[in-house]
């Protein structure tokens, strides 16, 4: 039961983080500075880059660990994967948008405050990882001293 649990909380960690970027992308293919549109700015494109990648890791060991039906050991690895990716996707959404991200006007303070939540009753990024990896590497009952 916990391991589905788990792997709810990391669809849903990637799905407002998908919705963190796509309110990113939009806002810097609008906005000009120096001239010229933000998305044309190869670091912007770089780090945006970045966070692609790791919530499409998380989207795919969510649902190898749904299709695996919901093994202990896939759901830790798919939660902490997704809280990692989730933190980052914040985090450089917050620094790329400036304070504009906090305000009520601008769609992504709903998504990171939802991503926030969700880490939290992951229950962090440490013991999510921590998790994973005493499922990973836990001794082997099939193992018999001699």
């Amino acid at each position: 039961m916990t391991a589905w649990w788990r792997i709810t909380i990391a669809a849903e960690i990637v799905g407002n983080a998908t919705a963190c970027l796509e309110v990113l992308l939009a806002h810097i293919k609008e906005r000009n500075q120096f001239g010229r549109s933000l998305a044309t700015l190869q670091a912007l494109q770089h780090r945006l880059a970045l966070l692609d990648v790791l919530i499409e890791g998380s989207r795919w060991l969510t649902y190898r660990a749904a299709w695996s039906g919901a093994s202990s050991e896939e759901a830790a690895v798919a939660v902490a994967h997704s809280v990692a990716a989730g933190r980052r996707t914040v985090r450089e959404c917050h620094q790329i948008c400036g304070a504009l991200g906090l305000t009520t006007e601008f769609d992504l303070h709903m998504w990171t405050m939802r991503i926030r939540a969700l880490c939290g009753e992951a229950g962090g990024l440490f013991t999510t990882q921590v998790d994973a990896g005493r499922f990973r590497w836990r001794p082997s009952s099939a193992v018999v001293a001699p």
